[in-house]
């Protein structure tokens, strides 16, 4: 009985030891293959946008109102997602500080055949009363019947589209360049979330040539032949003679690589772009922040944009849990009913 324990001990450590010596780009590229495992999670995520654009860039008062409304504008999403059978909500919330100083909240749920998205009482969008606070219900196939026959998209093909081109990037990016493993002890995680290895993939002013070599180069061909590939052939209602043709006239505007360097950096300047990934012990992602830093330069001045996007998942492959349902009764408004009530307010 020891010596089973004893076996038992070391094969527990020796797995241990191998995950510890996974190098941090296989570690990534692993959990991004995972990601398609997924049959159930809830998900947090919240952005804020930044930086400065001169005034006079912005061409008329209107957009510089609209500029600054956006400042430091905060988008936050929390929700809870299904795959069989599919059905998926989402809860929006955005911010706009500044002089308004206004709250919007969009309750959104989703299932294969229909989607509800809750109609926001907005201070300075008065809508009529009879329609705030209700689901408007949206059929998908007659969204697709009225969009000349463009299909919806598929989200089980998007998820795997999106691997492989997440997969793209971390395979043709070199390691010691771009990949750094951070120090579990320095990073915060939301209460609730578990990750025991983070992953660092960062582009900044030392290495942003190679990394637009490598782009054009290798990781934008590579999404055109996933995009050519009969497996996601109508994922984006795309058509195949058009692709091709986008295809071609991006090979020959990058055939000089260095030229297309120099003109980038002429109108861009990367301070950062850093994506940081945690990784639970089952190989999946459950936390990750993506930070931009730029500067865009053209004749009417510089700019500088900053966005910082912070995301968590939990309760992975774990019964969902829906907390708001799918909408019936009177929650529900269609569209001709809501045409109908906006029709009736013009009216008064």
């Amino acid at each position: 009985m020891r010596k089973v324990g004893l076996i038992a001990v070391g094969l527990v450590l020796a797995a241990t030891l191998t995950a510890c010596g996974t190098p941090p780009k296989a570690t990534l590229g692993k959990a991004f293959e995972n990601f398609e495992k997924m049959e159930s999670y809830q998900f947090q995520a919240k952005m804020t946008l930044g930086g400065e654009v001169p005034a006079d860039k912005l061409g008329d008062a209107q957009a510089e109102q609209v500029a600054n409304l956006l400042k430091n504008a905060e988008m936050s999403f929390s929700g809870v997602y299904q795959k069989e059978p599919f059905q998926s909500e989402v809860n929006v919330q955005l911010n706009l500080k500044g002089d308004l100083n206004v709250g919007i909240h969009l309750p959104i749920v989703m299932t294969k055949e229909k989607m509800w998205v809750k109609i926001p009482n907005i201070p300075f969008l008065p809508l009529p009363k009879t329609v705030t606070d209700k689901y408007l219900e949206l059929d998908l196939k007659e969204l697709e019947a009225k969009s000349s026959g463009q299909k919806q998209l598929d989200m089980t093909k998007g998820t795997e589209f999106s691997k492989e081109v997440l997969a793209a990037f971390v395979q043709n990016f070199d390691e010691k360049t771009y990949f750094t493993e951070l120090n579990k002890k320095e990073m915060t995680l939301p209460a609730g979330v578990e990750a025991n290895r983070f992953v660092q993939i960062q582009v900044d002013k030392n290495n942003m040539d190679d990394a637009i070599k490598v782009s054009i180069g290798k990781v934008i061909p590579k999404i055109f032949d996933l995009l050519l590939d009969p497996k996601y052939a109508d994922l984006f209602n795309a058509k195949k003679a058009d692709i091709e043709q986008a295809r071609s006239t991006f090979t020959d505007k990058t055939k000089d690589q260095d030229k297309v360097l120099n003109d980038i950096k002429k109108n861009v300047d990367v301070n950062q772009i850093q994506l940081i990934s945690g990784i639970n012990k089952s190989n999946y992602i459950t936390y990750q922040t993506f930070n931009v830093d730029l500067n865009v330069k053209d004749e009417s001045g510089n700019s500088h944009v900053v966005v910082n996007v912070e995301s968590s998942m939990d309760h992975i492959n774990e019964k969902a849990q829906f907390k708001l349902g799918i909408p019936t009764g009177d929650n529900i408004i269609t569209e001709e009913q809501l045409q109908k009530e906006f029709a009736k307010g013009f009216m008064q």
